[in-house]
């Protein structure tokens, strides 16, 4: 099971950066997660399968 410890989320509005002045400003964001580790502490050869598990956590990062 993964398991989501933090989220870090960022949106920064850019009103003018080089060039002319936009009409409309750029509206840019980036977000990440810190999630528990199931294999942290022992080898596991094969951490494949763990990356399905991944899936509703990507989701989750794009509607946020």
């Amino acid at each position: 099971m993964i398991d989501i410890r933090r989220v870090f989320t960022q949106v920064e509005t850019i009103h003018h950066e080089f060039g002319p002045r936009a009409a409309t400003p750029l509206v840019r964001g980036a977000i990440a997660a810190v999630l528990t580790n199931p294999f942290a502490g022992r080898y596991e050869p094969d951490i494949l399968p763990m990356m399905k598990l991944l899936d509703p956590v990507g989701l989750d990062m794009a509607h946020r």
